[in-house]
């Protein structure tokens, strides 16, 4: 029975990490004003864009032969959305930070996900 019990357990926190990392963030509220407000804000920035939809997106590649590090993917793309754009969220932008190589993944955060990563 404790065995029975420890599988189901194992299981669900199997199932409850893969939610995490496939995180199916919300559409963009930003609205049009603050759009264009991002956009001429962020315009300094290599690599970063600012949809007409609400969308701020940043994209990093590593060269052929090389590969990303998991856990630098998940501190850059934390820290990036969560903290640097934290302001952006709160206006209803959704950040997709992508990674473009071997190795390498896209991430969208929006505010909901960055106050629950907080709060783990």
């Amino acid at each position: 029975m404790k065995h029975k019990f420890l599988l189901t357990s194992l299981a669900a926190l199997a199932l409850s990490a893969c939610n995490v990392t496939n995180y199916q963030a919300a559409e963009p509220t930003a609205a049009p004003h603050d759009i264009k407000e991002a956009k001429v804000k962020l315009s300094g920035i290599d690599n970063i864009k600012v949809t007409d939809d609400g969308y701020i997106t940043y994209f990093e590649s590593v060269p052929h032969g090389y590969m990303w590090d998991t856990q630098v993917i998940k501190q850059m793309s934390q820290e990036g959305a969560c903290e640097n754009l934290y302001d952006f969220l709160e206006l209803g932008f959704v950040v997709k930070i992508g990674f473009k190589g071997e190795g390498g993944r896209e991430e969208h955060f929006d505010l909901a996900r960055c106050n629950a990563e907080e709060t783990n």
